[in-house]
C-alpha cells in the first residue's frame, strides 16, 4: 500500500514536470502495487494520477474514463471530490456539468481522511477551479470569473501555488471571451511573474492556448494582446529549459 501511494504521488509529480512517459510509468505500477493490495483508497490515488496523465497526453476520453473509475472506488474522502473535477475537466459541456455537480456532493459526503493528503487533496479553492473551467467550458465566462473570485480557503485548507494559478488563468481566459485583453493581462500577472522552476507543464500547456487568440482575429492589430502574447512565449520557453533539467525523461510512451 505504501508503495502504491509513492508511486502515485510519483506519477503526479513526473506530470507536472511535463514528463509524461514517466507520469505513466509509475502510475500504471501504482495501480498494480493497489490492487494487489487490495487497497482501493490507494487504487483511487493510482487512477487519479493516471486519468491526470491521459488529460495532458491528450486522451480526454481515457482520462474521463479513469477518473468515474477512480470515483466509484475511492472512499468519501476528498480525492473523490478531485477525481470527479478530473472527470468534468475531460468530459465535454454537458458532461463536464453533471460531473462538477457530482463533485459538489462529493464536497458535502467527505467523512473519512484522505489516504495521501496535499497534492490529492481537494478542498474549496481546488473545487471553485475546476468549476470555473466548467464554466468557460460552456460559454459562461461570468459564472467563470465568478467562481474564480469566489475561491476562499476553509480554515487549515492548502493550498498549492499551482491550482491559484490555474485560477488565475481561467479568470484570464474569461475576460478574453468577454473581450476584454487588459483583465486578461492584470489577472495573469502573478502566473507570469512565477520563477522558472515553478512553472508547471499544466500551467504552461494551459497558458500556451491562448496564444493564438492573442495574436489572430480581433487582436492581430492589438498591441497590448501581442506583448502579452509574447510573455506567455518567453515563459513557456523558460519553463521548458528549467523542466528538462528537473527531472530525465523517460523511454516509455503513454497509451
Amino acid at each position: 500500500m505504501t508503495g502504491a501511494k509513492c508511486c502515485a504521488f510519483l506519477a503526479w509529480a513526473a506530470g507536472d514536470l511535463g514528463q509524461l512517459a514517466a507520469a505513466a510509468a509509475h502510475g500504471r505500477t501504482a495501480l498494480i502495487l493497489a490492487e494487489e493490495a487490495g487497497h482501493p483508497g490507494a487504487e483511487a490515488l493510482a487512477l487519479c494520477a493516471l486519468s491526470k496523465t491521459a488529460y495532458w497526453d491528450g486522451h480526454a476520453g481515457r482520462a474521463a474514463a479513469l477518473a468515474r473509475r477512480g470515483y466509484e472506488v475511492c472512499p468519501p474522502n476528498t480525492t473523490r471530490i478531485l477525481l470527479a473535477c478530473q472527470e468534468a475537466d475531460a468530459e465535454s459541456a454537458l458532461g463536464a456539468r453533471i460531473a462538477i455537480g457530482r463533485a459538489r456532493q462529493a464536497r458535502e459526503d467527505t467523512a473519512v481522511d484522505d489516504d495521501l493528503a496535499g497534492i490529492f487533496s481537494c478542498g474549496d479553492v481546488r473545487l471553485a477551479n475546476y468549476a470555473a473551467s466548467t464554466y468557460l467550458k460552456t460559454d459562461d465566462p461570468d459564472s467563470a470569473l465568478r467562481a474564480a473570485d469566489a475561491a476562499r480557503p476553509r480554515p487549515g485548507e492548502g493550498v498549492g501555488y499551482g491550482t491559484w494559478g490555474q485560477i488565475h488563468i481561467s479568470a484570464g481566459i474569461a475576460y478574453l471571451m468577454r473581450d476584454e485583453p487588459d483583465g486578461t493581462a492584470d489577472r495573469l500577472e502573478p502566473v507570469l511573474a512565477l520563477p522558472p522552476g515553478r512553472r508547471l507543464a499544466t500551467l504552461t500547456g494551459r497558458l500556451s492556448t491562448l496564444t493564438p487568440a492573442l495574436t489572430g482575429g480581433r487582436y492581430r492589430s492589438d498591441p497590448g494582446a501581442r506583448a502579452l502574447a509574447g510573455q506567455i512565449s518567453a515563459y513557456c520557453d523558460e519553463a521548458a529549459g528549467a523542466m528538462r533539467l528537473a527531472l530525465p525523461a523517460g523511454e516509455e510512451t503513454t497509451g
